[in-house]
C-alpha cells in the first residue's frame, strides 16, 4: 500500500515539529495526533484485509480436496478418450472379466464424494459432457414411483432420482461390488437410501416379482451384455402394465462412429484397419479390453424393442463434447479415399441446428442414442 511508505515520513516530520519553537508546539501536537489517528485507521484496514485473505485462504484450503478430486476425475475421463490404443487386441491371450473391467472403468474414477454439493457437481459435470442427455433420460418427475436403475455404477443417476424426485422405492443394480459400495456412501451424503443389488455378469433374472416397477432406467449398459434381447424381456417382466423403460445405448448414426472411429482411429492412427467400422468401434470406444460393446442403428434398436414385447420410440441422441471437438475434421475425412462410403455419405449429409449441434436426418448425430420403451397395458 502507498500509505505504508508515506506514513513514516509524515510521522518523522511531526516529531521534528515537536522540537520547533514553543509557539509552534501546539500546532505540531495536533498534527501528530491527526497522523496517529490516520495510522490507526490504516492499520485497521490492513487487519481487515489480512483477515479477509486468511478467510479466503482457509476456504481455498477446504475446497482443495474437492478441486483435486474433480481434476483427477476429469483426467481419468480424458485418458479414456485420448488413451494410446495399441491395436493388438486380437493377438492378446487373456483379458479382464466384465466385473474386473467395469470395476476398473468406474465412471467417477472412484472419486470419494465429500458433500452433497460435490456429488451434485459431479452429476452436473457428467450431464454437461453430453448436452441434451438429461432431458432424454430425466431423473426428475418420478415422485411416488418404484424406480429401478439397472447398471447404476457408483450412483450418478441414483443420486439424481433421490435428489430431484421422491420415488416410493429406489433400487440400484450393478455387477461391481466396489461401485455399489461407492453408491451407498454417496447416497448417505444425501440422506437418501436405495436397495442395492449385486448381480453376476450373464445373470439376466432379477430377484423381483413381476410387475414390480413403474420405471426402469438403463443408461450405457445394454450394449455391454451378451444377450440384450433377454435382458429387455426381463425388464418387460419387471415393469407394471403401462410402465416405462428408458435406455441409452450407443448410436450408429453418430460422429463417434463415422468420424472418430472410421477416420481418426482407423485411417489417421492406422489401427484395426482390416476390420469393419462396427468391429473397430467395439475395440476402441470404451477401451480395447472392453469385453462387449455393441452399437445400433435406431431401426435395429426399435426392432429389438418390439421383439421384446415393448412399444418402442427413438427419442433422439445426445452429442458428446468429444464429438463436438472432432467435428471440424469431417470435411478432411471426406477427402480421404479410404473412408467407407457410408461414413462419407453420413458426414456430407450433416447439418447444424441453431445451437451448432450436428443433425442427421432430423436427429442429433451423437453417440448416446436414447429410447423410450413402454410396456403395453
Amino acid at each position: 500500500m502507498a500509505h505504508a511508505v508515506t506514513l513514516p515520513d509524515r510521522l518523522r516530520a511531526a516529531f521534528r515539529g515537536l522540537l520547533a519553537p514553543e509557539d509552534r508546539t501546539g500546532q505540531y501536537v495536533a498534527q501528530l495526533r491527526a497522523e496517529v489517528t490516520a495510522l490507526r485507521a490504516e492499520l485497521q484496514e490492513v487487519r481487515q484485509a489480512a483477515a479477509a485473505s486468511a478467510q479466503a485462504a482457509a476456504g481455498t484450503a477446504a475446497e482443495l480436496p474437492v478441486i483435486t478430486a474433480r481434476i483427477a476425475a476429469g483426467e481419468a475421463r480424458a485418458s479414456l478418450l485420448s488413451c494410446e490404443l495399441r491395436g493388438d487386441y486380437y493377438r492378446r491371450t487373456d483379458g479382464p472379466s466384465p466385473k474386473e473391467y467395469w470395476t476398473g472403468h468406474n465412471v467417477t474414477a472412484h472419486h470419494r464424494f465429500t458433500s452433497i454439493e460435490d456429488s451434485l457437481r459431479q452429476l452436473e459435470f457428467r450431464n454437461r459432457q453430453y448436452p441434451g442427455y438429461i432431458e432424454l433420460l430425466p431423473v426428475a418427475g418420478k415422485d411416488g414411483m418404484a424406480v429401478l436403475d439397472y447398471g447404476c455404477g457408483p450412483g450418478h443417476d441414483l443420486v439424481g432420482f433421490a435428489h430431484y424426485s421422491r420415488p416410493a422405492r429406489l433400487v440400484g443394480v450393478d455387477l461391481s461390488p466396489v461401485s455399489l459400495a461407492e453408491a451407498e456412501a454417496r447416497l448417505q451424503l444425501h440422506g437418501a437410501a436405495a436397495e442395492l443389488v449385486q448381480v453376476e455378469y450373464g445373470d439376466y433374472e432379477l430377484a423381483f416379482g413381476s410387475a414390480t416397477f413403474d420405471y426402469i432406467h438403463c443408461s450405457g449398459v445394454l450394449m455391454c451384455v451378451e444377450d440384450p434381447l433377454r435382458l429387455l424381456r426381463e425388464f418387460g417382466r419387471l415393469l407394471k402394465p403401462g410402465g416405462e423403460l428408458r435406455l441409452m445405448v450407443y448410436n450408429w448414426d453418430s460422429i463417434w462412429v463415422h468420424l472418430y472411429v472410421a477416420y481418426i482411429v482407423q485411417i489417421e492412427n492406422g489401427l484395426y484397419t482390416d476390420l469393419p467400422t462396427r468391429t473397430a468401434f467395439t475395440r476402441t470406444t470404451d477401451g480395447e479390453d472392453c469385453p462387449v460393446n455393441a452399437v445400433w442403428r435406431s431401426a435395429e434398436m426399435l426392432a429389438l424393442g418390439r421383439e421384446a414385447g415393448f412399444e418402442p420410440e427413438f427419442l433422439g441422441a445426445a452429442v458428446s463434447l468429444w464429438e463436438m471437438h472432432v467435428l471440424p475434421r469431417r470435411h478432411l475425412a471426406c477427402l480421404q479415399p479410404l473412408l467407407p462410403d457410408e461414413s462419407r455419405a453420413f458426414l456430407l449429409e450433416l447439418r447444424l441446428d441453431s445451437e451448432g449441434q450436428p443433425l442427421y436426418r432430423g436427429h442429433r448425430a451423437g453417440i448416446d442414442g436414447c429410447y423410450r420403451l413402454r410396456r403395453p397395458g
